[in-house]
Order: structure tokens, then C-alpha cells, then sequence
């Protein structure tokens, strides 16, 4: 029987909740698929227990990423699948009962789709329902979210293997944020949509990303939707996007400092929260430059907490000083 959909679940670390995770898969009500689960170095009993489950039926197969991070073990799941549809799945979430049968019927029944998700059920850290996360259903209020921010739960989506190679896989500069560089990179090359029904139930605890990496998800979040708007203008990305977070957002920083167009106000808070990560790295020449032009182009009003953000870094009078000439102190 031919495999309809491949489940992708990268894990580091995942012993509290990765058994009930793969638990929620195994007992789905579609019958062929396989779950192929990405080892990324843990340090926990997470690879016995995946070895054990993997052991006693055959649908799971266990790969190993050596640590490297999540994009290179989502990247190396989708080239071992061995369907033309791929599943996310996240190691701490629960899998509604039908929730592949579901979403296979719905691309199924939607080929313009290379991709669809869903809402989701919250839940905390004890398995306790506390709300429904809810999402946009067509493409059209997608795209219009999408420029705005993420508009899709990671671990909820569905997506065509072809497309997602196509549109390049998920990419190193936007660790973190992976997934929302890919979703804009998507949306260029076909349609978007998500089911008004929850599909999984979505763990919120404090080891999550969104918790552990707020500032490299953020900035990576802001070079995503601005390398997005480049291409979608003609410009070419301008960055090297195989690069880590750090070195694509300071490559990125560097090229706006020196083009001419103004800073607007919606891109204003986007360069903010690079320069707040790519600081240290940074030309201190930049640095003024960025910081003067988000002030006096993007007239950014939370300017004063990205000053004290540099000033931690050890910057402080690269910035500081000219702020203070300004405004009539010596």
C-alpha cells in the first residue's frame, strides 16, 4: 500500500511529552502513512524511547540530526519522506484522532493547495484545554496576514513535498522563524488555506521557542517578511540565506544602511529587532547610521528601548551621545 503522508517530528530533548506525541500519530484513523521522527542531539532518554516505539512498528522510522538544529533536521526528514504529502508534527502536541484523514481529503479536493494547516487547541503543560488558537481560512486573508506576521500553526500544516522543494525547504537565516519564511515563500508559488476546525491539540509551556529564543525568533521573523518584500519587488533577497540568523541579519542591516530610500514606519520595528540581535557584530558606523534613521526616517517611538538594548551590549556611546546633541545636552 502506498504511504499517503509523511509525518515529520523533529525533537531534542522531548522525553516529557515526545511518547504521547507519537502516541496521538500511531493511533490515527488514516491507515498509510509513516512518521518520521529527527533526533537533533538530545541529551534526555528522548532517543530510547523513540527507539523503543520505532522497534514495535514499523510506520516510525528514527533519524538522527546530530544537533544541528531544527532546520537541518526538518530539512533532513522531507528528503527521507517517501510521500508527495508531508505533515508537520511537534514532539509536545497531541493529534486529534482524524486529523490526517482530514487534511489529506482537503488538499485532495483543493489542487491549487501547497499547503493547508488548521486551528488548534491550546493546552497547557498538564494536558489541561485552555482556548482555541484560531486562524484565517482563504488564501486571500492569508497572504493579507502573512505581511503582517506568522498566520499558520507550524504543527498543524499539511503541505505538497514538490512545492516545498521548490520553494527551497526551510532555511538556516530564518531559524526560529522557519517556518514563516517558508510560508511567505509558498504563497508565492501557489495557494494557502487552513481548516476552521482544530486538528491537534497545542501544548503552551515555557521550554518553547517562542519562550527559550525570543529575540533570534523575532529578528529572524523580520529578515523573512523583509527579504520577502525584496523579492517580491524585484530586487533580489540581497542576503546570503543559508547563513545563520546572526550573520543574515548583520548582512541585511548592512545593505539598508547603505540604500538610500527611507525607513518606513512599518519597516522600522523589523530593522529594530535585527539590530537588536546583529549588534554586536555590527561595523559601529552601522550602528549610528541604522539607529539616526530609525529615529529621524521611521520615526520609531520605542527608540529609547532599543538604546538601552545596545547600551548593554557595551555600545553605549555610539549612540547615546548623538541622541543627547539632539535633543540640546552636552
Amino acid at each position: 500500500m502506498a504511504i499517503e503522508v509523511s509525518v515529520i517530528m523533529p525533537v531534542r530533548n522531548g522525553e516529557a511529552f515526545v511518547e504521547l506525541a507519537v502516541r496521538s500519530i500511531l493511533l490515527q484513523s488514516l491507515g498509510s502513512f509513516e512518521l518520521i521522527a529527527i533526533d537533533d542531539g538530545s541529551s534526555d532518554g528522548t532517543q530510547s524511547i523513540l527507539a523503543a516505539i520505532a522497534a514495535g512498528d514499523t510506520r516510525v522510522r528514527l533519524l538522527s540530526s546530530g544537533g544541528r538544529g531544527i532546520v537541518e533536521a526538518l530539512n533532513l526528514g522531507i528528503m527521507h519522506s517517501r510521500s508527495e504529502l508531508i505533515a508537520r508534527m511537534d514532539a509536545d502536541d497531541i493529534a486529534l484522532p482524524d486529523r490526517l484523514e482530514r487534511q489529506i481529503q482537503f488538499m485532495r479536493s483543493h489542487p491549487g493547495l501547497v499547503a493547508s494547516g488548521s486551528s488548534a487547541v491550546a493546552i497547557d503543560v498538564y494536558g489541561n484545554e485552555t482556548g482555541t488558537l484560531d486562524v484565517p481560512l482563504d488564501h486571500a486573508s492569508l497572504a493579507a496576514r502573512l505581511v503582517r506576521g506568522n498566520a499558520l500553526i507550524h504543527p498543524t500544516m499539511i503541505m505538497r513535498k514538490q512545492s516545498v522543494v521548490d520553494a527551497g525547504l526551510y532555511r538556516q537565516a530564518s531559524a526560529y522563524a522557519e517556518d514563516y519564511d517558508l510560508w511567505l515563500r509558498l504563497e508565492e508559488i501557489g495557494e494557502l488555506a487552513n481548516l476552521a476546525e482544530p486538528t491537534l491539540k497545542y501544548r503552551m509551556h515555557g521550554g518553547q521557542v517562542s519562550k527559550t529564543k525570543r529575540l533570534q525568533q523575532r529578528a529572524a521573523a523580520a529578515l523573512a517578511i523583509q527579504v520577502a518584500l525584496r523579492r517580491r519587488s524585484g530586487k533580489g533577497e540581497g542576503v546570503d540565506m543559508t547563513k545563520p540568523t546572526l550573520f543574515a541579519c548583520s548582512e541585511f542591516l548592512n545593505l539598508r544602511a547603505r540604500e538610500t530610500p527611507p525607513i518606513s514606519p512599518e519597516e522600522g520595528p523589523e530593522l529594530a529587532n535585527m539590530l537588536r540581535l546583529a549588534r554586536s557584530i555590527l561595523p559601529g558606523n552601522v550602528v549610528r547610521t541604522l539607529v539616526k534613521r530609525l529615529k529621524t526616517e521611521a520615526n520609531l517611538r520605542r527608540i529609547v528601548l532599543l538604546r538601552i538594548k545596545l547600551a548593554l551590549s557595551g555600545l553605549r556611546d555610539l549612540f547615546i551621545r548623538p541622541f543627547h546633541k539632539q535633543s540640546g545636552n552636552s
